[in-house]
């Protein structure tokens, strides 16, 4: 899913920042809009770039991410996601505004053009999902809960039969501690223990939902966590395959798959 219209920037809490996208597939190309609005946390960030930009966005090194022993095999550096963040000056914008601990509730609602929908089996892609911060005597490490409500013609799709695949592109500190919890009859998504003891594994972790036999005009994904955690969120179309697992550090999780932080 690639931006074709909308501007990257800021907003207010009581703002929403809004884009056009398209999905191509093998026979035809799908449309639709998205919205993103962060409250909680002062002035937000919003925008389109690849998983590499993010990188670049926290100065983390772009080399790493590609030839570890487990990577993105199909787009790596290059992925596609929308994304949204509170607290990263690097952005441009004197953004960090929050406290240290603050909470944010981070909105994202696409929607499909008229006569379009999704196709069974898509992939919803979390970036990094979870996030650390201290303040004192104070650690939070999670939980970040994501929740993914879908619909058609109006009437409420159920995620059943989704399910959730994560991967952790980095090997070199060892397995990752995030917990990742994925409730395919509620539809919530709950990240905990969220790793930040080797500063330089980022992304912590990639997560993938597959959308099982659902179809959907309407998908809106609410993200409550740290006002400082980089939300990135991308969608593909079920011929972009799940990154093959390469190591033992391969979790799949089995209660259910479309395809951050300050301090980084």
């Amino acid at each position: 899913m690639t931006a074709i219209g909308g501007t990257a920037g800021f907003s207010q809490p009581w703002e929403s920042r809004s884009f056009a996208w398209e999905l191509g597939l093998t026979e035809s190309t799908l449309t639709g809009s998205l919205s993103i609005r962060r409250t909680g946390g002062g002035l937000s960030y919003a925008g389109h770039e690849t998983h590499a930009q993010s990188l670049a966005a926290y100065q983390r090194p772009l080399d790493a991410y590609d030839e570890n022993r487990a990577p993105f095999t199909e787009l790596g550096l290059a992925t596609p996601h929308f994304v949204s963040e509170g607290e990263n000056p690097a952005r441009g914008a004197a953004i960090d505004d929050s406290p240290a601990l603050t909470r944010s509730l981070t909105t994202f609602h696409f929607e499909f053009s008229p006569g379009s929908e999704s196709l069974m089996e898509s992939l919803i892609s979390l970036f990094d999902p979870g996030a650390a911060e201290t303040q004192g005597p104070e650690t939070f490490r999670g939980p970040t809960t994501y929740t993914f409500s879908a619909s058609r013609d109006g009437a409420a799709v159920s995620t059943a039969d989704w399910s959730l695949h994560v991967l952790a592109p980095y090997h070199a500190g060892g397995p990752y501690e995030t917990t990742h919890a994925w409730d395919a009859a509620a539809g919530t998504l709950s990240v905990n223990n969220y790793t930040d003891t080797v500063a330089a594994n980022f992304p912590d972790t990639l997560a993938y939902l597959t959308t099982g036999t659902s179809r959907f005009d309407s998908l809106t994904i609410e993200v409550e966590g740290l006002a400082s955690e980089l939300v990135g969120i991308g969608f593909a179309s079920p011929l972009t395959p799940i990154p093959e697992p390469r190591g033992t550090y391969w979790l799949l999780a089995l209660l259910g798959l479309l395809k951050r932080r300050r301090g980084r």
